[in-house]
């Protein structure tokens, strides 16, 4: 069969500061924001094989199925931030650049990787006449994803360090894993 998977993740990072500083260069009530976007988008196209087996003893039934799907995860990253600053009663100035989202480390990032998704779900049923109670559980490996807090590099350059560029563009991939719980009720006729 064919699957298609999409998770994406995002994190925003914003500050204001308001200047109370009476007798500083910043004319006082200038208001400056800082804004980082961390933004992430993962794409799964391929085709998956797998097994299914249902056992029943008297009014139980058991099922259990495992499947491995097997194709290319698209994983795009994207960096981007602002700095505005709003003196009083006067135009504001406005930057590219943010507190972790600098100009060393802004754009658009993407990698595409042929990859495996695990899958494994199992069932146990009770029937009630013509009724069906049903348990399920299910578990979901996307073992390389891209996440918007793992593309954040903390690590800054201080003004005095001559001929550093930081923080770098990074690209970290890691495994996530989605579990779900299903309870259902099916009636046969």
């Amino acid at each position: 069969g064919y699957t298609f998977l999409r998770l994406d993740s995002g994190n925003r990072l914003q500050s204001s500061v308001l200047n109370g500083i009476t007798g500083d260069p910043i004319p006082n009530g200038t208001v400056t924001t800082v804004t980082d976007q961390f933004s992430t988008f993962n794409t799964f196209h391929g085709g998956h094989i797998g097994l299914s087996n249902n056992m029943n003893r008297g009014r139980f039934g058991f099922g259990l199925s495992g499947k491995v799907a097997l194709g290319n995860m698209e994983s795009t990253s994207k960096v981007s931030g602002n700095n505005v600053v709003q003196p009083p009663n006067l135009p504001a100035v406005t930057q590219n650049v943010g507190l972790f989202a600098l100009q060393s480390n802004q754009g658009t990032f993407t990698q595409n990787n042929f990859t495996f998704i695990p899958e494994m779900n199992a069932k146990l049923r009770y029937r009630v006449g013509r009724a069906n109670l049903g348990v399920g559980y299910s578990l979901i490996v996307l073992p390389e994803v891209a996440m918007a807090p793992s593309q954040i590099d903390n690590y800054l350059d201080l003004p005095s360090a001559p001929n550093k560029v930081s923080p770098y563009p990074k690209f970290n991939t890691e495994a996530y894993f989605l579990h779900g719980l299903d309870l259902g009720l099916t009636f046969n006729f």
